[in-house]
């Protein structure tokens, strides 16, 4: 008799806790799902057609400047039928479908759209686009591609895309950040780099200072697969050299000087280069209401073996009348 009211007691408790979970949403699991992967709910027909292959083309291309071919997501496709156990924890769900099909996903998709809006929808009254968040898991985005026909659903594939390219990279870099910095971060480099250059910077907690001169630090991180390397300098500000072709080969220009100058190889010859025969990628921006240049390309050691892809900031810095990068 006691045994029987022990194990009512946990039943009854279990339940309890599960009722609760499904109702407090702070007491959701962890969404799952490495970084930048998205799971694609949709129907085998639309998958394996142009609907499909739209959705591959913006989805999976390539990464900007890097040694190897990488697409920007790792996509996975899944029907309804089989969105259960761990799938249904992911972090990252895109769901799409026609709303006047009699498919498994159409169905799925007004289910959680309401009948309204999908009037409002196929009015013109309301995009063929909206999300829900944190259903099963936290932190949890299913975004819903809709349209009310194939043409349709294409069109709002291509849409959608920078919407949703914004939002996935600023989740994923928000989580990759909480994952860097769980250690906590290096005091000592940010002492240095706000004395030397008078901004706040953190980096990781195992960053080391391997170079500290008049106007270059040079941070470094080494583990048993890679270095990583942060290198800041800045130079006074010239109207000529922020001009025309002048400033459009700045930041190679730059590079190249410091890293020949300051940033030795493994051995007794090799410096820091700028890998030439693969184009650079550069592009205006507005970083923290300052002007800059966005520089992404692929490194070298000159007269050595080692390289990989760097991503560098031209700062405008005008209250300073300096450059930095």
């Amino acid at each position: 008799m006691i045994n029987k009211i022990f194990i009512l007691f946990i039943s009854l408790f279990l339940l309890a806790c599960g009722s609760s979970m499904q109702n407090d949403p702070t007491l959701k699991p962890e969404s799952v799902g490495a970084l930048d992967e998205v799971l694609v709910l949709m129907d085998q027909v639309h998958w394996d057609g142009e609907i499909g292959d739209t959705l591959r083309k913006f989805y999976t291309q390539e990464f900007e400047v890097i040694p190897q071919s990488e697409p920007i997501y790792n996509i996975y496709h899944r029907e309804v039928k089989e969105f259960r156990d761990i799938l249904i924890k992911y972090r990252n769900i895109l769901v799409v479908g026609d709303l006047e099909g009699n498919s498994t996903t159409s169905k799925y998709i007004i289910g959680k759209l309401g009948e309204e809006n999908k009037q409002a929808m196929l009015a013109g009254e309301k995009p063929f686009y909206f999300e829900l968040t944190n259903i099963f898991a936290q932190p949890q985005t299913f975004r819903f591609i809709t349209g009310k026909d194939k043409a349709s659903v294409i069109e709002t594939v291509r849409k959608s895309f920078n919407k949703v390219k914004k939002d996935i990279d600023e989740q994923e870099i928000k989580i990759q950040k909480e994952r860097i910095f769980a250690f906590g971060s290096a005091a000592q480099v940010t002492t240095k780099v706000k004395e030397k250059f008078g901004f706040q910077f953190k980096a990781p907690i195992d960053y080391v200072i391997a170079v500290d001169e008049k106007d270059v630090m040079w941070l470094r991180q080494d583990t048993k697969d890679i270095t990583n390397n942060i290198l800041i300098y800045q130079i006074p500000y010239d109207a000529q050299t922020m001009s025309g072709e002048n400033l459009k080969t700045l930041p190679v220009r730059l590079r190249n000087e410091v890293g020949k100058k300051y940033v030795e190889g493994p051995s007794p010859t090799s410096y820091l280069s700028t890998e030439l025969r693969i184009p650079f990628n550069q592009k205006e921006i507005d970083l923290s209401e300052r002007y800059a240049l966005e520089t992404r390309g692929l490194w070298k050691m000159q007269n050595d073996f080692m390289g990989g892809p760097f991503l560098n900031y031209t700062i405008y810095d005008e209250s300073n009348d300096r450059i930095i990068m």
